[in-house]
């Protein structure tokens, strides 16, 4: 009987890995703190979580290599298809493709069952099947799950062969299925020879055609916005891979507390293709000669404008950019968004110095890049914008204000807004990186002999909610700590991309790791340890006192850094809206009262909502468009 091309592709592959196999030739060396007494040392000697320990991944350049080619597949072949295929079916029939594909993969998760052992697994399994396959339509329908009979964990033979003993697997890269491991790949044999739908001609063809067309979106929103897309998927991977083996199934807790922050994920644009009705455009930034880019959308006739400016290490195209872009363009508004001056993007393409963080200069880079961008627009539609609003978010927020500071600069030469709008700004950036080292070392309030297993069945929770459906307002089933966890370490990664782009554009000799493009991950590993203000006090303040003879020392690095040291000049200007949230945490009860006595009725505070957290709420939304309407007027006809 021959095999099925698929599986004699997998055959294949695994030859080819044992001829053509390469490893990292890296490893992983770091820096000793512990006699370390410069500033900063209380930092460096504290006690901290380990970053999570993702899938070894020893073959990363062939990884990275195989990578590249699915990258080139995904955009030039299966893109294209699975727009086509999202035209044809809408989502309804994509789920009910969907449930067929699954439930004809029957006997990979029956027969794994009683290989386990898991004779009730089994069991249901079969019943499950039955029914779908009958009552269901072939499967197309599942009325076993609304009769009660639940799905059980799924296995697979990746997970027979972890019970029998292969604990230990290497990450490993597929041509066009992507992420696996060496152990799930062997499987996939017998997985692939159970399918039912192998046998069948054209089910796989189309039950993966019909995966691969709700796979891409996803994927080429993370290959847009992200400057490694590998290091994402490798830990998405590791996280969902880690959740299958310890059969984590989440239920919910109506006891445990949430952080309100959390609710910010559901600050997303409704209309999914959004992005693509935007002008991309660039500027060429004179202090690196690159072309930046920036994402224009104009209504059809003449309106005020507001540029956006996102959060840390954010891309122009982020979620964050660009909901609130639609929310602007839907109004009536024309929308801009460019990449935040700690995202990878603005880094190599619009920043003055390699080393980001200093809100003076990463300020005064972005303000250089909207009196362009103001200037281009102008020139490629003329008399298509009138007033003029700049909005941030977040650190964007703290660059808002720095650039309306500037407007008492009788040198100043740089665009003048007609109206700033920040939310949820950081007053101190000391206190908001020692806030989110603080949250990513949040799991040091657990016992230390259970630390390691509730961090990761946090991220096993997150992954598993992140899949499934979530409803906006409602509290989210994580605990304060869960919480903070979270925070702490999608901010830590964001760390990681800033001190790997700083690094390689001008290597200021702290890292011991050497930083090889196809041999990411020792490197990484060193990075990973270094929080937000280790990166300030090893990085960035080396950096700017050897170039700047007017600072001093950190303290006046941080003070320069603070919205205090603009307080004057933020008084005197009357087109300046600050909003924020009583429970931000990246603000102390001090800055909110500092806000409250410089900025005077220009200020609002949100009774709820940690940080960002109500950005989704309709009414915090309409607030927002009525204080910008107050600084240049309300948007026109959309």
């Amino acid at each position: 009987m021959n095999l099925p091309i698929r599986a004699r592709l997998f055959v294949a592959f695994a030859l080819f890995l044992l001829v053509t196999a390469c490893s990292t030739s890296i490893e992983t060396r770091t820096r000793d703190w512990t006699d370390y007494t410069g500033p900063g040392a209380e930092v460096f000697q504290a006690e901290e979580v380990p970053f999570p320990e993702f899938m070894p991944d020893p073959w990363e350049p062939m990884n990275r290599g195989t990578f590249g080619f699915n990258d080139w597949v995904y955009r030039n072949v299966l893109g294209p298809v699975g727009t086509g295929w999202r035209f044809v079916f809408p989502k309804s029939a994509r789920e009910r493709i969907g449930m067929f594909g699954e439930n004809l993969a029957f006997p990979v998760r029956g027969v794994n069952s009683l290989v386990q052992g898991k004779f009730s697994g089994a069991g249901t399994e079969t019943a499950r099947f039955l029914i779908n396959t009958t009552v269901g339509v072939l499967g197309f329908f599942d009325p076993a799950d609304s009769w009660g009979i639940e799905a059980p964990p799924p296995e697979d033979t990746g997970l027979s062969l972890e019970a029998a003993g292969w604990e230990d697997s290497r990450y490993l890269v597929l041509p066009v299925m992507g992420p696996n491991d060496g152990r799930d790949a062997v499987g996939l044999i017998p997985d692939t020879l159970l399918d039912i739908g192998t046998w069948i001609p054209l089910v796989p063809v189309v039950t993966g055609l019909n995966a691969a067309s709700d796979l891409t979106p996803k994927y080429e929103t993370m290959r847009r916005t992200s400057d490694q897309p590998y290091a994402l998927l490798h830990a998405l991977y590791t996280v969902q891979r880690t959740a299958d083996l310890v059969r984590y199934r989440y239920t919910p807790d109506p006891t445990s507390g949430e952080v309100e922050t959390l609710q910010a994920i559901f600050l997303a644009p409704r209309d999914g293709d959004f992005h693509e009705r935007a002008e991309v455009r660039t500027v060429r930034m004179p202090a690196t000669g690159e072309d930046l880019p920036y994402d224009l959308w104009l209504q059809p006739g003449s309106a005020p404008i507001v540029f956006v400016l996102p959060g840390t290490g954010s891309h122009r195209e982020s979620m964050h950019s660009l909901a609130v872009a639609e929310i602007l363009h839907d109004a009536g508004y024309s929308a801009v968004t460019v990449s935040s001056p700690m995202n990878w993007e603005f880094m190599a393409l619009g920043a003055s110095t390699p080393v980001p963080g200093y809100a003076p200069v990463d300020a005064h880079d972005m303000h250089v890049a909207l009196d362009l961008i103001a200037a281009d627009i102008e020139r490629a539609h003329p008399a298509r914008t009138t007033t003029k609003g700049l909005f941030g978010l977040s650190l964007g927020a703290l660059h808002t204000l720095f650039i309306a500071a500037a407007d008492s600069d009788p040198d100043n030469q740089l665009i003048r807004f007609d109206g700033y709008m920040a939310g949820a700004s950081p007053v101190s950036l000391e206190h908001a990186a020692r806030q989110l080292d603080r949250f990513y070392n949040a799991p040091l309030e657990w016992p230390a002999d259970v630390r390691i297993e509730r961090m990761e069945g946090t991220l096993a929770k997150a992954f598993q909610l992140g899949t499934g459906d979530l409803t906006p307002g409602e509290p989210l089933p994580f605990s304060r700590i869960e919480a903070e966890y979270l925070i702490g370490l999608d901010f830590r990664f964001t760390m990681i991309d800033v001190i790997w782009n700083s690094q390689r554009r001008h290597d200021l000799g702290v890292l011991k790791t050497p930083l090889v493009d196809d041999q990411r991950g020792p490197a990484y590993r060193e990075i990973s340890d270094y929080s937000f203000l280790e990166y300030f006090y090893a990085f960035a303040l080396p950096y700017y006192l050897e170039r700047d003879p007017t600072l001093t020392s950190a303290e006046d690095m941080f003070f320069r850094c603070n919205l205090r040291s603009l307080e004057l000049a933020l008084l005197k200007n009357p087109r300046i809206r600050v909003m924020t949230n009583q429970k931000d945490w990246l603000q102390s009860d001090e800055d909110r009262a500092w806000q409250s006595a410089v900025f005077g009725n220009r200020f609002t505070i949100w009774p709820s909502g940690g940080h960002l957290g109500n950005a989704p709420n309709p009414e915090a939304r309409r607030l927002v468009l009525e204080k910008l309407a107050e600084l240049i007027g309300e948007g026109g006809s959309n």
